[in-house]
């Protein structure tokens, strides 16, 4: 079971700074409050939500030896009047859990530690929000301490070829379609017996749902995995609120992110030794989009 991985390499890589950190007497470091979740601030949105499609996600972060190198969790398809809004699930959850401990009056240290191993498992690393009448797309990463950034852009197309192909998927009759985005070639088979033109991240705008696409190299994989009711208390399609975020142009954010894969304690601003000592920790990283 290779669930948990993406989170516990960020995870392990972090303990790691802040064990050398305190060692080392470099400096402290603490997660400034709940807060730091979003709970039930979110922003850009205020579309409720319609369905709330699951998506049975795997990653595969080294080809070397896919089996012991992958990550396997839910990702979250939010869809409402007019926005669509695209997250790991178990970060959503963490938001109803932050909303829920504040109206029991829980102590911050209680709702941060909560929230945290509720993120544990987290798989998918950004949010994506498409705000589909405006024809725009904002995408957010929280990278802890290294920050917070998002970037905007007009809301992407796909220019699919549809094959064809038919075959069952999750249960549903769907057919193949193909599209290169972004330096990926992606197969998706979508299914019309579900007429919704959504689909994983921002792909979408096929005659029927996306229920189940990868990419040509076996990096990305998504399977829908079922389609909740929303309860009448559902957060609305949103980006959740984070202190001191930065816009950035969208090349800017996407160098940030991959700096912090590869040099992870600069990235995080954590010097030892008053930076006579180089320690340097590389996450594996394969995004979503290579160009």
């Amino acid at each position: 079971m290779q669930s948990n991985q993406t989170s516990s390499r960020y995870q392990t890589a972090l303990l790691v700074a802040l064990l050398l950190t305190a060692l080392q007497c470099v400096t402290t470091v603490q997660v400034q409050g709940a807060e730091a979740f979003g709970g039930v601030v979110r922003t850009d949105s205020t579309d409720q939500v319609k369905y709330k499609i699951l998506y049975e996600t795997t990653f595969v972060y080294d080809h070397a030896e896919p089996e012991r190198n992958s990550d396997k969790g839910l990702s979250l398809l939010l869809v409402g009047e007019s926005a669509a809004l695209f997250e790991d699930y178990v970060a959503y959850q963490a938001d109803s859990l932050w909303n829920d401990l504040r109206k029991k009056g829980a102590r911050e240290e209680v709702i941060r530690e909560r929230c945290e191993e509720q993120l544990s498992s987290a798989v998918t690393p950004f949010v994506s929000l498409s705000l589909l009448e405006e024809k725009r797309h904002i995408m957010q990463y929280d990278l802890s301490m290294a920050g917070a950034y998002r970037y905007e852009e007009p809301l992407p197309n796909q220019k699919w070829e549809i094959t064809g192909e038919t075959a069952e998927k999750a249960g549903f009759r769907a057919t193949k379609a193909v599209t290169t985005f972004r330096g990926r070639k992606w197969e998706a088979w979508f299914s019309e017996e579900i007429p919704l033109p959504y689909g994983p991240y921002v792909f979408g705008g096929l005659p029927g749902l996306i229920v189940e696409m990868s990419d040509s190299t076996g990096t990305y994989l998504y399977r829908l995995s079922g389609i909740l009711e929303p309860y009448p208390t559902e957060l609305p399609i949103g980006l959740r609120h984070l202190p001191n975020i930065q816009t950035l142009p969208r090349e800017k954010v996407r160098t940030v992110v991959e700096n912090c894969h590869k040099d992870f304690f600069t990235a995080m601003g954590i010097i030892f030794n008053g930076g006579r000592d180089k320690i340097k920790v590389e996450i594996p990283y394969s995004p979503i989009e290579l160009e």
